[in-house]
């Protein structure tokens, strides 16, 4: 009988000390919800300085295509204040990836100038509405 007794309050307290710490972890919870507006804030700087440095891409991109044509360089935008410096990759593949790219955007511009939404545009190029958004966001179209 003794030792059900002592079985029975060791399951309570092993019980008690669940409780508690589900207690504590719900009381707690709201240092969870700082750390989400901060990764939130993070991802938002990380997103603005990966499309302004798309754009700079493409202005220099743009300059070379007006210069190879003989119309003269294009007039460039100023970039953004958070804007992250990375070391240029002169390689034939990333001046075609780039080229790919300013060609995306111009195909975008030019069916949201005609009127397609976003979700429209992704289909007809097979890229994701929020690629799409991203862009026309960026370019400042709608």
């Amino acid at each position: 009988m003794l030792y059900f007794l002592t079985t029975v309050s060791l399951v309570l307290n092993v019980l008690c000390f669940y409780l508690i710490a589900v207690l504590w972890q719900k009381q707690s919870g709201g240092g969870v919800a700082l750390q989400d507006e901060q990764v939130k804030r993070e991802l938002e700087d990380l997103l603005l300085a990966y499309a302004s440095e798309m754009k700079e891409q493409n202005d220099e991109i743009m300059n070379l295509i007006k210069e190879n044509c003989g119309t003269g360089p294009v007039k460039t935008e100023p970039a953004a204040e958070n804007h992250i410096e990375d070391a240029k990759d002169s390689s034939p593949a990333a001046a075609t990836e780039n080229i790919q790219d300013a060609i995306l955007h111009q195909d975008v511009l030019n069916y949201a100038e005609s009127g397609y939404t976003a979700g429209e545009i992704a289909k007809m190029l097979d890229r994701g509405k929020g690629e799409i958004e991203l862009i026309l966001k960026f370019h400042g179209a709608r």
